[in-house]
């Protein structure tokens, strides 16, 4: 397996897979996307011969030490088979010496889709992805956010202005709350 960036004969199958794999309230305008790749944005893709089998859109905060991990999504034909650790391992590896963080939906027994949550939160877990004790509020729900150290609020919000711009990012309503008790570098 090889993570590399994406060109642009690649878009339309990422995109694909970026449709089938998010649900519409937790997905950024397509057409932000394509303004920012290869400007604000990096896309990461593993490849199984035609097929895209996964891929990662990682945002690298200009002028900081900050890179959010935006989406990460594997082919579900191909799940359970190291492509989403792979991807993950190799884009730490790449911003390397970088606070690179993460937003996972929050374990929620009375949501519909709860087991699925509770498997995505445990592969991050697997991963060595700790929860901060930061839990994004905005219009795509409750997010914790997990990271290999602690980042602070402004650092969320710079991200997520920076990959959406200000106003984008205020009319999505992106802020993060702290909860200390589930902040595991605090333990």
């Amino acid at each position: 397996m090889i993570l590399e960036k994406a060109t642009k004969s690649d878009y339309p199958k990422v995109f694909e897979l970026y449709n089938k794999s998010f649900p519409k309230h937790e997905k950024k305008p397509l057409w932000l996307l394509k303004k920012n790749l290869g400007k604000n944005y990096d896309l990461f893709v593993v490849k199984e011969e035609d097929l895209v089998a996964g891929f990662m859109i990682a945002v690298p905060v200009k002028d900081s030490n900050v890179v959010m991990f935006d989406y990460l999504a594997v082919n579900t034909d191909l799940r359970s088979k190291g492509y989403g650790t792979f991807i993950l391992n190799e884009a730490v590896k790449y911003y390397d010496g970088k606070k690179v963080f993460l937003a996972c939906e929050t374990l929620d027994d009375n949501a519909d889709n709860s087991e699925q949550r509770r498997k995505r939160y445990s592969f991050y877990e697997r991963n060595g992805w700790k929860n901060t004790g930061l839990i994004t509020k905005g219009s795509s729900g409750e997010m914790y956010l997990l990271a290999f150290e602690p980042i602070t609020r402004e650092e969320y919000v710079l991200a997520q202005q920076f990959a959406c711009g200000k106003l984008l990012a205020k009319l999505g309503k992106l802020d993060a709350v702290y909860h200390e008790e589930l902040d595991y570098f605090k333990k």
